[in-house]
């Protein structure tokens, strides 16, 4: 029997990709002694005015830094703990892939979290590729999540017994995703590649972002003026820069009305 029908009946390797805010946040102070806490989600820093999420731009460079005295790291890399509940104390309303971890794993072997079933919690504030948005240039600041996703691909290829991958991506994720087939060959993506499953992908842009910039309106909530001013982009610091990346593509409008 020829690999194409061996995969057919026996299960693949799932690789899920989060949207934005789609895994957990944890900060650590750098002036001060500290252990890292979390700050996605935690509701103290969702609803109170803070700078441990905030970005500093650097308009000579076109990149983006953690806030001064704060370094903000997004733990569990090839592990699903992080994008399966977004808080560190799990419960219902934070649920995120959990859902899909529970499916896959419930009555078949093979899905094993960390093995088989993996995860790639990223910085969601930034932008997936290079981009340009006003009067800015941004480069590609989350470079490494390219070449570690390939390694993932290719360690989880191995750990399902050389069975090709699904990459499952949700929102932004998708973006992630696109970016980085974009960037490998066409031997190696058929090779280690069954599906991409997009869900939700914001592929040619969201108004919805234009929405989040304007009002301060995030996810389900509405926030009041002076918790919405993070979000909004200044000279010196602005909270999530892959929003410019989110925005609607002239290009796609304008095919869209003709």
């Amino acid at each position: 029997m020829d690999k194409t029908k061996i995969e057919d009946i026996r299960p693949s390797p799932v690789i899920m990709i989060p949207g934005d805010g789609g895994c957990q946040a944890f900060a650590e102070l750098t002036n001060t002694p500290s252990t890292a806490f979390p700050i996605w989600v935690d509701l103290r820093y969702l609803i109170t005015p803070g700078s441990f999420s905030k970005l500093r731009f650097d308009p000579a460079t076109g990149r983006t830094y953690d806030n001064e005295n704060v370094k903000v790291t997004f733990p569990g890399w090839g592990e699903t703990w992080s994008v399966d509940n977004l808080d560190s104390r799990p419960h219902d309303a934070t649920l995120y892939f959990g859902e899909v971890t529970r499916t896959l794993t419930t009555n078949n072997s093979f899905y094993q979290p960390n093995v088989t079933l993996r995860g790639t919690p990223f910085d969601f504030r930034k932008a997936p590729s290079k981009f340009s948005f006003a009067l800015f240039s941004y480069v590609d600041e989350n470079e490494d999540f390219g070449p570690q996703l390939k390694r993932l691909v290719e360690e989880t290829y191995a750990n399902g017994e050389n069975t090709r991958v699904v990459i499952v991506a949700h929102s932004m994720g998708t973006l992630y995703a696109l970016h980085f087939f974009k960037s490998q060959s066409d031997a190696w993506k058929k090779r280690y590649i069954k599906a991409f499953v997009a869900t939700s992908g914001p592929l040619g842009g969201a108004v919805k972002a234009l929405k989040i910039e304007a009002s301060g309106k995030l996810c389900a909530f509405s926030l009041p003026l002076h918790c919405a001013s993070w979000l909004i982009w200044s000279k010196h610091s602005l909270r999530l820069s892959q929003y410019g990346r989110l925005l609607p593509r002239s290009q796609k409008l304008d095919r869209q009305a003709e």
